[in-house]
C-alpha cells in the first residue's frame, strides 16, 4: 500500500474557510476542490516541486494536481522520488546511519521522519536544517517555536521570504534597486511602444521588482526575461495597489480560474547547462495600466540574480467577443433538446479576454457532447454547474463535497479535446479559458440518456442490505457524476475474517479516473452518518486506489461498505468481492493496555514474544525493567502487513501510556523488520506492537 500525506490538522491551519471541517470532510475536500485549486495539504509535500523535478510524469499525461497526488501518494514516494523542500529520503539515509542500518524502506523513513525525525531535530534535506534555521531566525526562537512549526513556518513563509535555512548559503547585503518591491515603487516605463529594455537583479533581501506600463490603444504585448525567475504580467484591477491572488487556482498548463485574480499570466526562462530558453509572454491586451513583476520563483536565491527584461508593444486590433465572460453575461443557448444535433460557435480567447463562457439548459436528462478544435495554443475547456446558484465559479464550496466544474480538459499546445457527460435535468455552463490568444471552434450536441439503476443505496440509512454474511458475493455496480456513492450493509454473527477486492476498472476507457475509495464503517453511534471522530473509530479499514484488496478481522456486528469517487468520469462499472470467513482469533498473550501488560519483569538476556495483532486485536503491550541503564535492542519481524513497533517509558508511574511517553517508535513490513536500538536509563518501559494494516502474525525479541 501507498503512503497518507494528507495532514488534516495542517490542511485546515493553513485555509481559514475550512477551520470547521471534520478530517473526513477535509479530506473529501482536498480531494473534490483543494487539489484543483493548488492549496497545500501537508507541509512534507508540494506538487509543484514533484511535478517540476519528475518531468516524465508529465511526459507520461500526468498533469492535473489530483493525478500527481494520486501518483505520489500511491508510487511516487514510495520509489524515493524528490517531492518536497524538508524531506529527501536518499538524504535522510545517507545522514542517518542508524536508518540505514535498521534496513527502512522509503515509506518508513518518510513515516520515521514525520513522527520521530523532526522532533528528534534530524536533518532530512540539504536544503533545511531545523536548528541552523532556528539559529540563524531568533524571532522564531524567541517566539518559542518548536521544530514542527519551525518546518511548517519555513515551509509556509522562510521560502517565500528568502531565509537562511541550510548551511552553506551565504547572505547578501541589501542591494539598491531602481524598480520597487511593490506596485506603489513599481518602475514606470510609461506607455509602452517600442522595444524597452531593463538589466538589474533581485537577491534574498530584494526577492521581487515590479515594473510599471500604459496602453492608450489595444496592443499585442511581447513580454521576454531571460536569466533566473519567473515574472508575472499583472493588472491591478479593484485598483487597492495589491496583487490580488487569493482566488486562484492555477492548473498545470498556467492557466487561472477564477476571473478576479490580478495576476494574468507567469512565464518562467530555462537557464540550465543543456538549455538557454527565455520566459515569454505575448498576446493582445486593451486600454489599460499593467504591472510585470520579476520574482524569485520556487528555486532559493544564493548571491545575485541577474535577469534581462524586454517589453514592447505594436498597436492592434481587439477581436470581436460574442461570448460573455462571467456566469451572469454568459451567453444563453436557451433550452437544449435531448438529441439536438451540433450547434457551433466560434470566437476568440486571450491575454486580454481570458474566459468565455455559454449558458444552456436540460428539461430531460441527457448525453451532452462537446468539441473544441481549430486551436492555435492550449486552452481550459470546462464544463460546468452553477451549485449554489450565486453566479460564480465555486471552487471552495463543499455543499454536496462537489464544486461547480463537472469537468474539464487543460492543456498546455494545441488539441482537439471533446467531453461528453451524462446529465440530469438543470442549467449548466461551458467555458473556454486561456491566457494565450487563439481562435476556437466549440460545438454541442446530445442524444438521450436513461440513468442506470441504481443498485445500492448512497447512505447508511438507505445502503443495501446483504444479510447476515456468510460466504463471498460479488457486488456489481455504476459510479460516476450523477452516482458518486454507493453503501451496502452487512451483518456478522459471528468473528470473521473480511476479504474485499475491487475490480473491473482496468477495463474502463478512462482509468486513471476511475480512483475508487472502499471503507469499512460501523455507524458506533446509530446517528446514520460516517463520523471521523477518531474517538469513535467509524472508519475501521479500506482500499483506495484503483484495483486493489484488503483483508480485515471483525468482532459480530453490522457494519458498512462505502464506495466512493472523486473523479468526473461520466460513469464507471465496478465489482466488489466481499467474502466472510469465520475466524477464530489466536490466544491474546498481550494485553491491550499498559494495566493488562503481558509482564517481562526485569529485562536480562533475549527474549522473544510471538503473538497477533488485527481487526479484533488492534495492539499488544509489554512491561519490562531495568535496574540499570542499559542499551536495549528491539526487534518486529515476521509481519504480513505493515505493523507498529512503539517504546513507551512510564515516567509518572500511573501503568498508562501516555502521549509525552513516547520515546520513539518503528515499523515493520514484510520485507524489512522493525528495529529499536536506545539506551536507556533505569525504570519501567513498555513496548506496544500496533496494527496500521491487515491482521498479522509476529515476532517480538527484547534483548539488553
Amino acid at each position: 500500500m501507498g503512503v497518507n500525506l494528507f495532514d488534516a490538522n495542517f490542511y485546515r491551519s493553513v485555509n481559514s474557510d475550512l477551520t470547521q471541517l471534520t478530517d473526513e470532510q477535509a479530506f473529501q475536500h482536498l480531494q473534490v476542490f483543494g487539489l484543483r485549486e493548488g492549496r497545500r495539504f501537508s507541509p512534507y509535500a508540494d506538487l509543484d516541486l514533484y511535478r517540476n523535478s519528475n518531468p516524465d510524469l508529465g511526459a507520461a499525461g500526468l498533469t492535473t494536481n489530483r493525478q500527481l497526488f494520486d501518483h505520489l501518494q500511491e508510487f511516487g514516494a514510495i520509489e524515493g522520488r524528490l517531492f518536497s523542500s524538508v524531506f529527501d529520503v536518499n538524504f535522510y539515509r545517507s545522514s542517518n546511519p542508524d536508518l540505514q542500518a535498521a534496513g527502512l524502506d522509503n515509506k518508513q523513513l518518510l513515516e520515521h521522519f514525520q513522527i520521530f525525525g523532526i522532533n528528534e531535530g534530524r536533518v532530512a534535506s540539504g536544503r533545511f536544517d531545523i536548528s541552523f534555521y532556528l539559529n540563524n531566525n531568533p524571532d522564531l526562537s524567541q517566539a518559542g517555536f518548536n521544530n514542527q512549526q519551525t518546518l511548517e513556518h519555513y515551509v509556509l513563509f522562510g521560502i517565500r521570504e528568502g531565509r537562511l535555512a541550510a548551511p552553506g548559503i551565504p547572505g547578501i547585503p541589501g542591494e539598491p534597486s531602481q524598480p520597487g518591491s511593490d506596485i506603489n515603487t513599481a518602475f514606470d516605463v510609461g506607455v509602452l511602444g517600442n522595444s524597452r529594455s531593463f538589466s538589474d537583479s533581485i537577491s534574498q533581501t530584494n526577492p521581487s521588482d515590479l515594473y510599471r506600463f500604459s496602453l492608450n490603444a489595444p496592443a499585442t504585448v511581447n513580454l521576454i526575461l531571460e536569466g533566473a525567475g519567473n515574472f508575472n504580467l499583472i493588472q491591478d484591477i479593484n485598483g487597492n495597489n495589491i496583487v490580488d491572488e487569493s482566488g486562484t487556482e492555477v492548473t498545470f498548463s498556467g492557466l487561472f480560474l477564477p476571473i478576479p485574480d490580478e495576476i494574468i499570466r507567469s512565464a518562467t526562462p530555462i537557464a540550465n547547462s543543456t538549455n538557454q530558453e527565455p520566459g515569454e509572454i505575448s498576446g493582445i491586451l486593451p486600454v489599460g495600466t499593467y504591472f510585470v513583476q520579476v520574482e524569485n520563483g520556487f528555486e532559493e536565491i544564493q548571491g545575485l540574480r541577474n535577469y534581462n527584461l524586454t517589453l514592447a508593444a505594436t498597436p492592434s486590433g481587439l477581436p470581436t467577443d460574442n461570448a460573455g465572460n462571467t456566469l451572469a453575461r454568459a451567453l444563453d443557448l436557451g433550452v437544449i433538446q435531448d438529441n439536438q444535433a451540433n450547434i457551433a460557435f466560434s470566437d476568440f480567447v486571450g491575454l486580454g479576454d481570458r474566459n468565455d463562457i455559454y449558458r444552456f439548459t436540460l428539461d430531460e436528462p441527457a448525453t451532452v457532447n462537446l468539441a473544441i478544435a481549430g486551436l492555435s495554443t492550449g486552452v481550459e475547456f470546462m464544463l460546468l454547474e452553477d451549485r449554489s446558484g450565486d453566479g460564480a465559479i465555486d471552487v471552495t464550496d463543499i455543499a454536496g463535497q462537489r464544486d461547480d466544474i463537472i469537468t474539464s480538459i487543460s492543456e498546455e499546445s494545441a488539441f482537439s479535446g471533446a467531453i461528453a457527460e451524462d446529465l440530469p435535468v438543470g442549467t449548466y455552463y461551458v467555458r473556454v479559458a486561456s491566457e494565450q490568444d487563439t481562435n476556437y471552434n466549440l460545438s454541442l450536441s446530445t442524444t438521450p440518456f436513461t440513468p442506470p439503476p441504481d443498485n445500492a443505496g448512497n447512505s447508511i440509512p438507505t445502503a443495501r442490505d446483504l444479510g447476515v454474511l456468510t460466504n463471498s458475493q460479488t457486488l456489481s455496480d455504476a459510479l460516476g457524476f450523477i452516482d458518486p456513492t454507493d453503501f451496502y450493509r452487512f451483518t456478522l454473527e459471528n468473528t470473521s475474517r473480511i476479504t474485499l477486492s475491487l475490480s473491473g476498472l482496468s477495463s474502463q476507457p478512462d482509468f486513471l479516473s476511475t480512483f475508487t475509495s472502499v471503507d469499512i464503517i460501523q455507524d458506533t453511534n446509530g446517528n446514520g452518518e460516517v463520523d471521523f471522530d477518531p474517538s469513535l473509530s467509524e472508519v475501521i479499514n479500506g482500499v483506495s486506489g484503483f484495483e486493489d484488496s484488503v483483508v480485515q478481522s471483525l468482532l459480530p456486528g453490522t457494519y458498512y461498505l462505502r464506495l466512493s469517487h472523486g473523479g468526473t468520469l461520466t460513469s464507471f462499472n465496478y465489482n466488489l468481492t466481499v467474502e466472510a470467513i469465520p475466524f477464530i482469533p489466536p490466544p491474546d498473550n498481550a494485553g491491550n493496555t499498559p494495566s493488562e501488560a503481558r509482564e517481562v519483569d526485569i529485562l536480562t538476556g533475549s527474549q522473544t514474544f510471538d503473538d497477533f495483532v488485527g481487526g479484533v486485536d488492534r495492539q499488544d503491550l509489554y512491561r519490562f525493567t531495568l535496574e540499570n541503564s542499559s542499551v536495549v535492542s528491539l526487534v518486529l519481524d515476521g509481519v504480513s502487513d505493515f505493523t507498529n513497533l512503539i517504546l513507551i517509558q512510564d515516567l509518572n508511574g500511573n501503568s498508562r501510556a501516555e502521549l509525552n511517553e513516547t520515546i520513539t517508535a518503528d515499523g515493520a513490513s514484510s520485507s524489512s523488520p522493525g528495529i529499536i536500538q536506545q539506551t536507556l536509563e533505569a525504570g519501567i518501559y513498555f513496548v506496544e506492537v500496533e496494527a496500521s494494516g491487515g491482521d498479522t502474525d509476529y515476532s517480538l525479541t527484547l534483548s539488553v
